[in-house]
């Protein structure tokens, strides 16, 4: 048997009748044609697809513990974005950053002393890290959550 050729032909064979080959292509078209590919083999008639990639074999159990438990960050892993140590005595700001009780209040105060002495705007409480406003700030606490740890694990 003899392999097509790589022209294109209409879709008959030589006795007239039409073809059952998939490598043989009809175009009236004016464009330009497609490149088709024949198979390797002559015997072969369908065209070969990429093979799906195999199935990826889990436990339901992991499944249920990657769901159930999503890392969690160590506390130690996290640091003070002023002192750059893990936070101690840990408070969050109304914008959501955490620093050190010590480095925000001092932060604060020192904004709010030069704020005075450059005639700003002099008791403006603002986060250290974004600059956004604490809203009832009063030097003692207000406006801000001191964060108390639940559980210190060493390992």
């Amino acid at each position: 048997m003899a392999e097509p050729s790589s022209s294109r032909r209409t879709g008959t064979r030589a006795g007239g009748s039409p073809s059952s080959s998939s490598s043989v292509v009809a175009s009236t078209s004016t464009q330009p044609p497609e490149t088709t590919y024949a198979p390797s083999s002559p015997s072969s008639t369908h065209i070969a697809t990429a093979p799906a990639p195999p199935p990826v074999a889990t436990s339901t159990v992991e499944t249920q513990s990657r769901v159930q438990s999503p890392k969690v960050e160590p506390l130690s892993e996290y640091t003070c974005p002023i002192c750059f140590f893990p936070p101690t005595n840990a408070t969050l700001t109304p914008c959501g950053h955490i620093c050190c009780g010590s480095c925000l209040f001092t932060a604060v105060k020192s904004t709010i002393q030069r704020g005075a002495l450059m005639r700003a705007e002099a008791n403006v409480a603002r986060c250290p890290v974004c600059r956004a406003d604490i809203p009832g700030w009063d030097g003692r606490g207000g406006g801000v959550i001191g964060l108390k740890p639940r559980t210190v694990l060493s390992l």
